[in-house]
């Protein structure tokens, strides 16, 4: 009896930390590397790079690599701006591949890319770059993205967030 509560434990502890490496796996700097801090990204991006000339006050960037599990996490994020900000936002989803012909430097993703299209309209203007919320949930709780499109933040220039922990896959 006493065998078998000590492989028992022994299999207990052993998937528990299993789960605790692989659940974590994904939970970092988003910018690890940082990419950013020699930033040559441009801080306005031509209308006509993109697939759809924005019409609406916002412009939101959404890049994926395929196969990230962050993805998922993300999705809430999107679903709450169609519904807290609707009419005011145009979404554009990219690849990283396209994102970079864009000019956009992808450290991780998912992430998201806002400009502000209300002032001219042939180029959108960079306000924020980095992941969706910060947490190894990225919970639209915390999410710094709805304080920006309420205008209740708002940086003095573009605001590249890379020095933040968040669910993310490296690029």
């Amino acid at each position: 009896m006493k065998k078998s509560g000590l492989v028992f434990a022994l299999w207990l502890v052993g998937t528990s930390v299993a789960l605790f490496v692989w659940g974590f796996s994904s939970y970092g700097y988003f910018d690890q590397d940082n990419t950013w801090l020699g930033n040559t990204m441009p801080v306005t991006l031509p209308v006509s790079t993109l697939t759809h000339a924005p019409q609406k006050q916002w412009l939101l960037v959404h890049i994926r690599a395929e196969g990230c599990r962050c993805n998922r996490l993300a999705d809430a994020h999107i679903e709450t701006f169609d519904t807290d900000f609707a009419g005011q936002l145009i979404h554009v989803f990219m690849t990283v591949a396209e994102a970079e012909q864009a000019g956009l430097v992808v450290p991780a993703t998912p992430m998201v890319v806002l400009f502000d299209t209300k002032s001219v309209k042939a180029e959108a203007h960079l306000q924020y770059a980095g992941p969706y919320a910060s947490g190894p949930l990225c919970s639209v709780d915390n999410s710094v993205l709805p304080s920006l499109l309420n205008e209740t933040i708002e940086p003095a220039g573009a605001w590249f967030n890379g020095n933040i922990k968040a669910c993310r896959c490296i690029t």
